[in-house]
């Protein structure tokens, strides 16, 4: 098992584990329709949780594990979770993401996109609106 590990609490109080009952479980089986906080954890640390449908907000979680694999022996020499949410307010799109590496420190941003469209063009402004060395 990995040192990082990641918890789904439900609205309901339930939980799911990524460890659970001997069964390793996949991010994807998460019910991200009722879910109420995402942690992760380092070893037996809390460092990191989101919050999401409080205040009537709309929020999505952001989870994904990055492999670095060694491209001549095809071993697994580092990973890293990108973890956080998005959520649209206003017609603008804001993300934050926490980047935790396997020894566990962390790195965060939240970013704004605003999409905007017309007949003749297209464009995209994307703003850095935090960023930071977490641990």
């Amino acid at each position: 098992m990995d040192e990082l590990y990641w918890e789904a609490i439900y609205k309901d109080g339930t939980t799911l584990n990524q460890f659970q009952d001997g069964v390793a479980h996949s991010a994807g089986e998460v019910d991200r329709d009722n879910l109420e906080r995402f942690r992760m954890y380092h070893g037996t640390f809390l460092i990191f949780e989101a919050f999401f449908n409080n205040d009537n907000r709309k929020r999505k979680l952001i989870f994904r594990k990055r492999n670095f694999v060694n491209a001549m022996s095809g071993d697994l020499m580092d990973f890293i979770y990108l973890v956080g949410w998005h959520e649209r307010v206003k017609g603008v799109s804001i993300k934050s993401i926490c980047y935790i590496y396997s020894d566990g420190h962390m790195n965060s941003m939240t970013i704004e996109v605003i999409w905007s469209c017309s007949r003749s063009k297209s464009s995209v402004k994307v703003r850095l609106l935090t960023k930071e060395n977490v641990l």
